[in-house]
């Protein structure tokens, strides 16, 4: 009977070393894929990351040229003593033209003239703590690709130099070397099909903005969201200036559109960031506005709060607007300038 029970607690008594060795070696290995699997999720995760905010920064610098050429200022710009010239080795698959010139930022050191461009149209600061270049055509105000890294400490063109090789802009070395491009022969192409939220006309008439959406979203003019730019019109560059900036429906619902010009219109908030001396000032939300189709039905009149704005901008003065479209499956639209107002809507 003794023999018997020994017999037993030596057969349950535990693991063997020979056991105890293939449990750890299969542990080791399971530990081993999910480590690889989570590593690449984050390099995916940081390149899209990345990618998002090239994209961000690459139409804010289109939406910046676009104003500068219409301004006749675009030559002074490019004259400026932070707009470099690619080096010669920059491969022909990354920019073939000789007139791209680039501005750009390391993350620690920042770029007044990158951020003075860039300010007017984002202003989340939180984008400028990157690595960043924006190469463009200054002559044409055409800006061809954005590189943007939120934890390359700079970038530069030469392999052997010390920090991030934007001169290789192939999938693999966007998520290797931790940036994302945007615009260019390599960047993340638009997904096929995807349209432009495109304002074909952009009108100001008595402080009503008249959007002319392309005829071929004019069914989702709804939909959209609206980041409006309100300036002041000055006779010489310097005198111009941020007035304020609108959003609206930036959550992606649906705008109600009003049966009549100021009849029976469900208002719809809208946030408002005021400038003063150019600095931002608070946001408010004690603005509204309403969506209205015109008589012929060829374009849609955004009607904003005429007193509130009155009140709070000195809309005395010659102003104009900028305008831009974003919605689900659509391309943001390119920012679209009125005409000089000299008055506002008390509707």
């Amino acid at each position: 009977m003794q023999a018997r029970k020994d017999n037993f607690i030596k057969q349950t008594g535990g693991f063997t070393l020979i056991e105890l060795v293939v449990a750890m070696a299969l542990l080791a290995i399971l530990m081993s894929a999910s480590a690889g699997a989570v590593a690449s999720y984050g390099r995916q995760a940081a390149l899209q990351r990345n990618r998002e905010a090239a994209r961000t920064v690459y139409n804010a610098a289109q939406a910046a040229l676009t104003h500068a050429r219409a301004n006749g200022t675009l030559d002074a710009l490019s004259s400026r003593g932070g707009v470099q010239e690619q080096p010669e080795n920059v491969p022909a698959a990354v920019s073939s033209n000789p007139a791209i010139r680039y501005i750009k930022q390391d993350k620690t050191s920042a770029s007044a003239l990158l951020r003075g461009l860039l300010r007017p149209y984002i202003l989340d600061e939180t984008v400028y703590n990157a690595s960043i270049c924006v190469e463009a055509d200054f002559a044409q105000g055409i800006v061809t690709a954005v590189c943007y890294s939120d934890t390359a400490p700079r970038f530069t063109y030469e392999a052997a130099a010390e920090g991030v090789d934007i001169s290789d802009r192939s999938e693999e070395a966007q998520r290797r070397e931790g940036f994302g491009c945007y615009g260019g022969a390599d960047a993340a192409p638009a997904p096929a099909g995807t349209a432009e939220a495109e304002i074909a006309k952009l009108r100001l008439l008595d402080g009503t903005l008249q959007v002319v959406p392309a005829r071929t979203i004019q069914g989702d003019i709804q939909r959209f969201g609206y980041r409006i730019w309100l300036y002041r019109d000055g006779k010489e560059p310097e005198e111009e200036r941020l007035l304020a900036e609108l959003t609206l429906n930036q959550e992606g619902g649906v705008l109600p559109l009003a049966e009549e010009e100021y009849g029976g219109a469900e208002l719809t908030d809208v946030a408002v960031r005021l400038y003063r001396g150019g600095a931002p000032q608070e946001v408010r939300r004690d603005f509204h506005a309403y969506l209205s189709e015109t008589e012929d039905g060829s374009a849609f009149n955004l009607v904003l709060d005429g007193p509130a704005l009155q009140a709070s901008l000195p809309l005395q003065e010659p102003w104009y607007a900028k305008a831009q479209l974003s919605g689900d499956g659509y391309e943001d639209g390119t920012v679209k300038a009125s005409n000089l107002s000299r008055t506002v809507s008390e509707g």
